[in-house]
């Protein structure tokens, strides 16, 4: 898979180029490279991925396999939620409204998660609310 992932990915596909760094990041010792990893995810943010820009957001945010900033998180969230992605929506309502990243945006935060859930199923979009609302 990382042969073909990596020819793509040097074409300028952006989903091999999430594809590939997401399958550099995993666990796999015979793939592994987290370098590598960050600069295939960033590659595909900066051309439009909102899937990368979520997955590096989440790295940024977890600090595991990259330093943690959650300065560097909210930058990555806000691409991946301005272009459409529910989950990078959601975590951008999150750090506003808890502070982390941003400055606290209890407003932003709202907006966030009300655009979060407008791409939920109708199901989830209540459980969503009723969690946000006894958090």
């Amino acid at each position: 898979a990382r042969y073909w992932f990596q020819k793509s990915a040097e074409q300028g596909h952006t989903y091999a180029q999430y594809a590939l760094g997401k399958l550099l990041l995993s666990d796999d010792p015979e793939v592994h490279d987290v370098e590598d990893g960050i600069r295939w995810l960033k590659r595909a943010a900066e051309s439009g991925n909102h899937f990368a820009a979520y997955r590096l957001g989440k790295e940024y945010y977890r600090g595991k396999t990259i330093g943690r900033s959650l300065t560097t998180a909210a930058k990555w969230f806000e691409r991946g939620a301005q272009a459409g992605n529910q989950y990078a929506q959601y975590m951008l309502g999150k750090l506003y409204l808890t502070g982390q990243g941003v400055t606290h945006d209890q407003a932003q935060a709202m907006d966030w998660f009300s655009r979060s859930a407008a791409l939920s199923k109708k199901y989830v979009r209540l459980s969503f609310f009723r969690r946000l609302m006894s958090a």
